[in-house]
């Protein structure tokens, strides 16, 4: 057995490990990050934001590795539609890719599984399969739905699963489409060449699963009931066994914990119908960053930073999930059957993004990222805006909305250049940015 110590150790390569490894070298530390190959296939769309995101965090390969971009098709609600578009992505090539970016960027990664995880005094201790220790100051906790949490500690939606499998000899043109069923719905990508993924998403409450050994039998026949999917994978072999993964949205109510962090899914799991899950994975593995930078070099900011980062995540959270609902309300054809009535009805009744006059703008401090550090300034806070917006173009908002205000909102550039530090160009854009939103009054 060989031992090995870090100051910070990730554990699973997908986009939010990835993405925290980078952010945290970019900071000056060095990660180590633990990822085992992916075991199971999985087909997923990318939306044009998450590629801007990859892009943006220097993701070259894992770029390289995403499909073509396609229409998805969506049978919904009675309707069929092609309105959004949607890049398609074979995880198991695209998570081999972000490791290779992670490695081409001198950051440290060791591709063995995780056993067990140990919290023995001060230190972390990471078990691997091949009897190897590794102990660790700081855990980031990056294992997706995978990762270890008990069901006091974090909020759940609906019992749901995914249930899906690999089919071979299907239409060999790249394809996304989505459809509502009696009881549940169908998600099917294909990235081209004849190979395709069927999931069937279901109620996963007592009673509603037939036991491991049925589960194929159980595919089998919502295939046969379900119509359109039917069509999809018309022609086509299904290949290896249906894979079973837990799909209800989960929210860890303290992702911030006692020298470790959850990220990416083992944070905040959204109903997959939501979408942008990878998106919000990317950007809130970039908020962890700054999050552990600040605890390992400015503690004095701790409570800010648990501030920054839980109020992140939950707003986060609960924002996906009344998007998801909102989905579900739309298809009405089965509105009294258990699994859509539940799932219309969770997490709550509030809209997904609340009225520009929810409330009126105000002006609180809040914590904000300065220079790699939470850090605690004014901002002005606003219905889309809940956790405040600090800067525009490097003008403080705050600062210049009382300005304003004070002139009456015709102040003198120049003096606004002085007083803001910043050339007209910059005040100008971040006064249009007041004005759009109505903040100025």
């Amino acid at each position: 057995m060989s031992n090995r110590h870090a100051k910070i150790v990730i554990l699973g390569g997908g986009p939010a490990g990835a993405a925290a490894a980078i952010g945290l070298a970019r900071l000056g530390h060095e990660p180590l990050l633990v990822s085992a190959p992916r075991r199971q296939a999985a087909v997923e769309g990318f939306s044009d934001r998450t590629m801007q995101a990859l892009e943006t965090l220097g993701f070259a390969r894992a770029l390289d590795a995403v499909g073509p971009k396609v229409g998805r098709r969506a049978f919904w609600g009675g309707d069929q539609s092609r309105v959004n578009t949607e890049f398609v992505v074979d995880r198991k090539l695209f998570d081999a890719a972000l490791l290779a970016d992670v490695e081409a960027k001198g950051i440290k990664v060791l591709h063995e599984r995780v056993a067990r995880v140990i919290r023995s005094g001060p230190p972390w201790r990471v078990h691997l399969a091949s009897a190897s220790v590794i102990t660790a100051d700081f855990l980031v906790e990056a294992r997706g739905r995978a990762a270890p949490v008990s069901s006091s500690e974090r909020l759940q939606g609906p019992a749901t699963v995914s249930l899906a499998r690999v089919w071979r000899g299907v239409d060999e043109t790249p394809a996304t489409a989505v459809a509502g069923m009696r009881n549940g719905w169908s998600w099917y990508a294909s990235p081209g060449g004849g190979r395709a993924m069927l999931q069937f998403l279901v109620s996963a409450e007592p009673g509603d699963l037939p036991k491991r050994h049925g589960l194929a039998a159980f595919y089998d026949e919502m295939l046969r009931a379900s119509g359109l999917p039917r069509e999809w994978v018309a022609g086509g072999e299904p290949m290896g066994d249906v894979v079973v993964r837990r799909a209800n949205p989960i929210c860890a109510n303290h992702p911030l914990g006692d020298r470790s962090i959850r990220i990416g899914d083992a944070a905040i799991a959204p109903d997959p119908l939501s979408g942008h899950g990878v998106y919000v994975a990317l950007g809130g593995a970039q908020a962890a960053a700054v999050t552990i930078n600040t605890l390992l070099g400015k503690p004095e900011n701790a409570n800010l930073a648990r501030s920054f980062y839980e109020e992140r995540c939950s707003l986060d959270f609960m924002r996906l999930c009344r998007v998801g609902r909102a989905f579900y309300e739309e298809e009405r054809r089965w509105a009294d059957r258990p699994f859509w009535r539940h799932r219309s009805e969770w997490p709550d009744r509030e809209p997904p993004h609340p009225p520009m006059d929810a409330f009126a703008p105000r002006i609180e401090r809040r914590p904000v990222v300065e220079d790699g550090i939470i850090a605690e300034h004014e901002v002005v806070v606003t219905p889309d805006h809940p956790r405040g917006v600090w800067v525009v173009d490097g003008v403080p908002l705050a600062a210049l909305r009382r300005a304003l205000q004070a002139d009456g909102q015709e102040a003198d550039m120049d003096r606004l250049e002085k007083e803001l530090e910043r050339p007209c160009k910059s005040i100008e854009l971040a006064r249009r940015w007041l004005a759009d939103r109505s903040l100025l009054k």
